[in-house]
């Protein structure tokens, strides 16, 4: 019951696993899980999503797992009522304009403070977004590498709001 932080990446979870370990996060004293790379499937992580209000998680490793359409609408429903200052979404989905517009206003009413959406096919539109909802954020460290349609013109929009 002391354990704060839990690391499970590069473990390949079945379906039971997961679901089993994600409906006692709320019992927990976690502070941080490490699920990069598990090939947790989309449901399970949707049911992460809403077992994140009340827990006490402030950091989350969904790196590198296929996370499915429905993960944006869900962590963004989840994001302003959860303890989550730490969220790392390398490598995990394809994300749309709209995908874009509900996270970013989650996160300005999230605490979220350190966030990796890196090698996600974001674009310079999707960036502008971002660039535009940053200030009204608590984002410290924004990571972006591998995002290669961000290009100078999304580049453009981050520097234009990063005297804000």
């Amino acid at each position: 019951k002391n354990l704060k932080r839990l690391v499970l990446a590069q473990n390949k979870l079945d379906v039971g696993f997961a679901g089993q370990m994600i409906k006692v996060i709320p019992e927990t004293k976690l502070l941080e899980l490490d699920l990069a790379s598990t090939k947790i499937s989309p449901m399970a992580v949707r049911e992460l999503c809403k077992n994140l209000v009340g827990s006490t998680l402030t950091a989350i490793h969904l790196s590198h797992n296929v996370l499915g359409i429905k993960f944006f609408p869900a962590i963004s429903a989840t994001l302003p009522r959860s303890s989550i200052t730490k969220l790392f979404l390398a490598s995990t989905v394809t994300m749309t304009i709209h995908d874009i517009q509900i996270f970013t206003s989650a996160l300005q009413q999230s605490i979220v403070d350190i966030l990796d959406l890196s090698n996600n096919k974001i674009t310079a539109a999707m960036c502008k977004i971002l660039a535009e909802a940053l200030p009204k954020t608590r984002i410290i460290d924004l990571n972006l590498e591998y995002n290669n349609q961000i290009g100078s013109e999304g580049a453009a929009f981050l520097a234009e709001y990063l005297p804000s």
